[in-house]
């Protein structure tokens, strides 16, 4: 079972990121959870190691299918 964290009204940031196909939406998603320590290198969409793109069609296709969302703890 996954559990989210819990995080207090005052501390939450929503922030979209939005583009053409093949802008590098999902590259720039996946460089700021890396900066944030989230995780240990850049994926890529082509190879299918993108954490954003985690659902086996996008893979499969090595593009976004659908919206991602992630939650990072930015600390105090």
């Amino acid at each position: 079972m996954f559990i989210l964290k819990q995080f207090s009204p005052e501390k939450i940031k929503n922030i979209a990121i939005l583009g053409h196909s093949n802008s590098g939406k999902t590259t720039l998603g996946d460089s700021v959870i890396c900066y944030n320590k989230e995780t240990e290198r850049i994926g890529n969409t082509s190879e299918g190691t993108a954490p954003l793109d985690f659902d086996p069609e996008e893979k499969k296709r090595g593009c976004s299918v659908q919206t991602s969302v992630y939650a990072l703890d930015l600390g105090e």
